[in-house]
C-alpha cells in the first residue's frame, strides 16, 4: 500500500511537470537589442557547430530540460527565449546529463521449505527504482554582425 502511494505521488509531480523547460538567459551587459519579432526565424546550432557568418554574443542561456516531454515544445521556448533580448540564434555549448534514482526499494516475494537439514528457498526481486534523467544544456544567444 505504501508503495502504490509513493509511486502516485510521483506521477502525480511528473505529470505537473509535464512541458516544464526552465530556461534562464542573462542579457550581456554591453550589448541591448530590440526583441526579435520572429522567433521561427532563429537558428540553432549542435554542439560543436558554429555559423559560418560572424556574430556577437549577446546573452548566456541556461536550459533545464529534464521534465520536458517534446523536444519540438523547448525548441520553441528556447527560440522564444532568444528572441526576448535580440538574438538571431542560439549555439549549444554544453549539455549535462545526470541520472538521479527515486523510490530506492527492493520487493522480494518467494517460498521457503525445508527437508531435513536442507533449505529450499525460491525468490523473485523486483527493483522499484525510477530513473529520472536530469538534463541541463548552456548556450549562447547570438546576433549577425552586419
Amino acid at each position: 500500500m505504501r508503495q502504490i502511494i509513493s509511486i502516485t505521488i510521483i506521477l502525480i509531480i511528473t505529470i505537473l511537470f509535464v512541458e516544464c523547460t526552465a530556461i534562464q538567459v542573462t542579457r550581456h551587459p554591453d550589448y541591448y537589442y530590440p526583441p526579435n519579432p520572429n522567433p521561427k526565424s532563429i537558428r540553432i546550432y549542435a554542439q560543436g557547430l558554429y555559423p559560418n557568418n560572424p556574430f556577437v554574443i549577446i546573452g548566456l542561456m541556461n536550459i533545464d530540460a529534464t521534465w520536458t516531454v517534446s523536444e519540438e515544445e523547448a525548441t520553441k521556448k528556447v527560440c522564444a527565449h532568444a528572441a526576448s533580448i535580440g538574438g538571431e540564434g542560439v549555439i549549444i555549448t554544453d549539455t549535462q546529463i545526470d541520472i538521479v534514482a527515486f523510490n530506492r526499494s527492493v520487493t522480494t516475494r518467494g517460498t521457503a521449505s525445508f527437508q531435513g537439514n536442507q533449505v529450499n528457498y525460491y525468490a523473485v526481486h523486483t527493483d522499484n527504482t525510477i530513473y529520472v534523467p536530469i538534463v541541463k544544456m548552456y548556450a549562447y544567444v547570438i546576433r549577425w554582425t552586419k
